[in-house]
């Protein structure tokens, strides 16, 4: 896969020479829950158009075809992260998609995992440091809590926030560390998840992108063509993003639920999800197939 770099904000100074040994085990910069509290209101979090748009995002057809070939081919592999003998616990399965999240920053799955993880158990504070991720400050008094997650994160989330930082060019160790911690079959899980964030999220920053051109804070340098593709994708995707929200709103009333609830909810969200993701990956392999030599 041929990286991005006109696409996606360029990794931090000094990142990509960490990035190989990123997946190892980290522990979570923590950050004061305040930071977060705006994040975690449901309403807020998808109802304000972003100030500036510097996040993860498609920007022309070609790309976001490409990567919906590559996440209709996860499809039956996330379906088996929610059930079947590969399923994630549910918090586990929430965790993954919040440490990707810290990376890519959509509010859309803020909001909805944000809560998905309220309802499998997973407490505000633990919550608010898998949203901050790789980019939260420590003050001193919250030491003994970065100390206690550092203790109990599992593998999968450095795992997680390795993928969204190289857009799913994980190194070949971290795979292999993977497949040791959890075996071959839940490793893939695990990924799959990641690609379930990925296409989420980005496509949630590409709406908003759209959303925020129209509140005068939208990209200043992108191109006609990307703006004709923005309001193409929100034609689209506008009312499954829009019904996530609503269903966002929804899990803000329920309480903490059942393991088999959440796994439940999980395979809704994936059928959902396939119907829209469906015939653009068919497209996108089409035009995979076409233009790209190393089509797999």
């Amino acid at each position: 896969m041929n990286t991005r770099t006109a696409t996606f904000s360029p990794l931090p100074t000094g990142a990509r020479a960490r990035v190989r040994s990123q997946w190892q085990l980290q522990p979570a910069k923590v950050a004061r829950v305040a930071r977060h509290r705006g994040l975690l209101c449901v309403g807020q979090a998808c109802a304000e158009p972003p100030s500036s748009y510097s996040k993860p995002r498609w920007t022309n057809a070609s790309q976001c075809l490409s990567d919906h070939w590559k996440i209709l081919k996860q499809l039956p592999s996330i379906m088996g992260a929610y059930v079947g003998p590969a399923a994630v616990d549910p918090s586990l399965g929430e965790k993954i998609m919040l440490s990707v999240n810290s990376h890519n920053d959509c509010p859309f799955c803020t909001s909805l995992h944000g809560e998905l993880a309220r309802m499998a158990g997973i407490d505000e504070d633990e919550r608010s440091c898998l949203l901050e991720g790789e980019k939260g400050g420590t003050t001193s008094e919250d030491a003994d809590t970065e100390s206690t997650l550092k203790e109990k994160e599992d593998p999968a989330l450095p795992y997680a926030r390795t993928f969204a930082a190289t857009n799913g060019q994980v190194p070949e160790e971290a795979e292999a560390e993977m497949a040791t911690a959890y075996g071959p079959e839940k490793a893939a899980s695990v990924t799959a998840l990641c690609w379930f964030l990925y296409w989420g999220s980005l496509g949630g920053n590409t709406i908003n992108a759209l959303r925020a051109r129209f509140a005068g804070t939208g990209p200043k340098d992108s191109s006609f063509s990307s703006r004709v593709f923005e309001v193409a994708f929100f034609a689209y995707y506008g009312v499954l993003f829009g019904t996530i929200h609503c269903i966002s709103l929804l899990f803000g009333k329920l309480p903490t639920v059942p393991k088999g609830v959440s796994a439940a909810i999980g395979v809704v969200l994936c059928v959902c999800a396939g119907v829209f993701i469906f015939p653009v990956g068919m497209f996108g392999g089409l035009w995979s197939a076409l233009t790209d030599p190393n089509f797999a």
